[in-house]
């Protein structure tokens, strides 16, 4: 995996740091804060604050981020539409009373749905 950090166009110390696989594809933009510390001018460490202030990108036609995800829709290599979802992104299925959501839908009910139809 390859990263690269950036300033730019950033204020209030804050870095974006761009996460690409090993196909130079783009699978997370993430942004936050930074701290440095640095002894005698070297620097000894760095501490990169990272919130809920992301995008990933699971596939070149989704990106998803705190609370929405994009679709696109190609013909060939041409986008021809997008859609935009909302809702809250949970990647928990079911336990302890959790639930896995997206664009509103409770899938953790579905899969509970479809294991009784299979019964």
């Amino acid at each position: 995996m390859w990263i690269l950090l950036s300033t730019r166009g950033c204020s209030d110390g804050e870095v974006v740091i761009y996460h690409y696989n090993a196909a130079a594809e783009r699978i997370m933009k993430s942004y936050g804060t930074m701290e440095d510390v640095y002894i005698n001018g070297a620097p000894q460490g760095i501490t990169f604050h990272e919130t809920d202030n992301f995008t990933l990108y699971p596939a070149s036609i989704l990106s998803v981020n705190k609370n929405r995800f994009t679709k696109h829709y190609f013909i060939g290599d041409k986008r021809i539409a997008s859609r935009i979802g909302t809702g809250l992104f949970n990647n928990v299925y079911g336990r302890n009373g959790s639930y896995v959501t997206a664009g509103q839908q409770d899938y953790a009910e579905r899969m509970n749905q479809i294991q009784k139809q299979k019964e």
